[in-house]
């Protein structure tokens, strides 16, 4: 009795948070088109916690449902390869003047983990690594923009496993690889052709600047994606992600 009490308390609070940060998301984002902008720095703050809220709550949902299938060997994996690269990602080998960078290979190791966990996983882990991002250096002008940029620009790194089912040796990773940089790219892509088509050159349509700004994006996917393969290719590395991923 009491469990099931438990169980009915953690629902009705999950879905209290979910509906109510759908709720204040979808007036926001309807409130901030009909006045053009978002003039209030305030409201993007509480807007962009509220959707952080939103989304811790959607991850206990999905880590409740198979308490099996999350063990402590995954949960322990995932949180030293999100600390690892959100270290790296401060290791900057060029930063964009409106934002953005190509860091030392920082999305790596949830390269790593999204191919040896599997596709659920990785989108679990990166879509937190996002989430920890938003905080890291933000750069917010609208909440549909956050959440381009950050939440799930880097959910799309989860994806890397995604042609893995097909055995096709190193051109599964190689695909999965390709997909992640394509994914995140369009994130990017979207978000500065729609909110920072400001800073196009005079003559420049928006979305042509944002195809160019947003390779950055690309080459850092190219940087992480080399070391992955480098990292796959040491056998002590490659055994233990294995056997973790398989208990």
């Amino acid at each position: 009795m009491n469990k099931n009490y438990a169980k009915i308390v953690k629902i009705a609070v999950i879905s209290l948070l979910a509906v109510a940060s759908v709720g204040w998301i979808a007036y926001n984002v309807v409130v901030g088109f009909l006045d053009g902008d978002y003039t209030e720095q305030y409201q993007l703050y509480l807007l962009s916690a509220t959707i952080i809220i939103g989304l811790t709550a959607l991850v206990v949902a999905i880590v409740s449902r198979d308490k099996n299938s999350y063990n402590t060997k995954s949960i322990a994996y995932g949180a030293v390869c999100i600390a690892i690269s959100f270290a790296l990602s401060y290791v900057k080998l060029f930063r964009m003047p409106q934002g953005g960078s190509v860091t030392a290979g920082s999305i790596v190791l949830l390269l790593l983990y999204g191919w040896y966990f599997g596709l659920p996983k990785g989108l679990l882990c990166c879509l937190i690594y996002g989430i920890l991002q938003s905080i890291q250096d933000p750069w917010v002008v609208h909440p549909i923009q956050y959440l381009l940029d950050y939440p799930l620009a880097y959910a799309t790194v989860g994806f890397v496993s995604i042609f893995k089912p097909l055995n096709w040796k190193n051109l599964s990773p190689i695909l999965g690889i390709l997909t992640v940089a394509l994914l995140r790219y369009g994130c990017h892509f979207v978000s500065g052709w729609v909110f920072f088509g400001e800073y196009a050159p005079e003559g420049v349509a928006s979305w042509v600047y944002s195809l160019g700004y947003s390779l950055y994006v690309l080459v850092d996917c190219l940087v992480a994606g080399v070391l992955f393969f480098a990292l796959k290719k040491i056998k002590p590395i490659d055994n233990a992600l294995l056997k973790a991923s398989f208990q």
